[in-house]
């Protein structure tokens, strides 16, 4: 006679009678893509009753990317804050989406009308800068390089020298 165990049923895939011996629970299927796969491929989340996470890796890395793509003013926002507390500065943010963005200064490089892929905040956030619609434009990286060296750093340093009010805008 062989022994049948039942192991914690409905969780996922691997755990079903089982004759004779008991199946580590070692596979998941992820809600997404609906693939049993090892739980290696899922991230830790000791809220949930299994433990990990309802989607695989590869899964959550493809809805992080077209998250990113479609918001990118969320990764704006988290690195400006990132940069203010490396600076020890109070992080001012006015929240904007890339289509208000793009209504106010075009959808192109303000500096040479090429496409732009980077924002560049007018006066830098280490020189007091802060993020909003006022102080942000799209530009490319030859030009926000060009710039970081033209008026970038001497602004840095005279924030830094005490010659610089912060958080004014000019243009």
């Amino acid at each position: 006679m062989t022994l049948q165990k039942r192991i914690r049923p409905g969780a996922n895939e691997a755990d079903r009678l089982v004759s004779g011996t008991i199946i580590d629970r070692t596979f998941k299927t992820c809600t997404s893509c609906r693939v049993v796969k090892c739980l290696v491929e899922f991230a830790v989340d000791r809220s949930k009753p299994t433990g990990f996470r309802p989607v695989c890796a590869l899964c959550r890395a493809d809805y992080d990317l077209e998250r990113r793509r479609a918001e990118p003013h969320h990764a704006w926002e988290a690195d400006y804050r990132r940069r203010c507390r490396a600076r020890s500065l109070l992080p001012v943010v006015r929240s904007f989406t890339r289509d208000e963005l793009v209504e106010v200064h075009g959808d192109h490089c303000v500096d040479c009308g090429g496409p732009w892929d980077q924002l560049d905040h007018r006066i830098p956030v280490a020189a007091g800068g802060t993020h909003d619609l006022d102080n942000c434009r799209p530009i490319c990286q030859p030009c926000n390089s060009r710039k970081l060296f033209e008026s970038d750093r001497p602004r840095i340093a005279k924030f830094r020298a005490g010659q610089v009010c912060p958080r004014a805008v000019t243009s």
